[in-house]
Parts: C-alpha cells; sequence; structure tokens
C-alpha cells in the first residue's frame, strides 16, 4: 500500500510515496508520519534510494485516527486531506 502523486525533486520525479514512519504519543497527543518518495514501485522494490522524503507532525486535532486504529489505510487516507497531497491517489 502507497500513494501515487508525482513530485519533482532535485534527482527527479518521485511518483510512488511509502510510510515508513507512523506513530502517536499519546501522552503528548501528537503523531508523526514520515513518507519516502521513490521514482516507482519497482525501483522501491529493487532496494533504490528514496528520491525525496516528507515528514508530518501532527496535534491531536488534526489527525483522524488513534493509536487503537492506526493502520496505513487510515494515515493514507488522512494524508489526502492535506493540500500537498491533492490529487493522491491509493496503490493498494
Amino acid at each position: 500500500m502507497a500513494l501515487l502523486l508525482t513530485v519533482d525533486t532535485p534527482y527527479g520525479d518521485a511518483t510512488y510515496w511509502k510510510a515508513f514512519v507512523a506513530g502517536i504519543d499519546t501522552q503528548n497527543d501528537v503523531a508523526s508520519i514520515a513518507m519516502h518518495g521513490y521514482a516507482s514501485a519497482t525501483a522501491k522494490d529493487a532496494g533504490k534510494s528514496p528520491l525525496a522524503s516528507r515528514i508530518y507532525h501532527l496535534t491531536a486535532a488534526e489527525i483522524t485516527f488513534t493509536a487503537h486504529n492506526i493502520t496505513l489505510a487510515n494515515v493514507y487516507t488522512y494524508l489526502k486531506t492535506l493540500p500537498k497531497w491533492e490529487g493522491a491517489e491509493s496503490d493498494v
């Protein structure tokens, strides 16, 4: 599971975005999501390095998932509501 969105980077277009960290700090009511962008799913599967990374730090008011229901599907659904992810498609 990943998000498909073409983003121009200094190293070429990143089109395949995979969450590599998603977690919730329940004591401080914050969440972090870290995404790696690859040239393609094939590049990721071949062990190529990501072309870009995006890291988000969110407050409890911003997130739509909890420590009890944090799944990749919920993380990707949330990211698609952000302006930077407008037009992203899910790769299931």
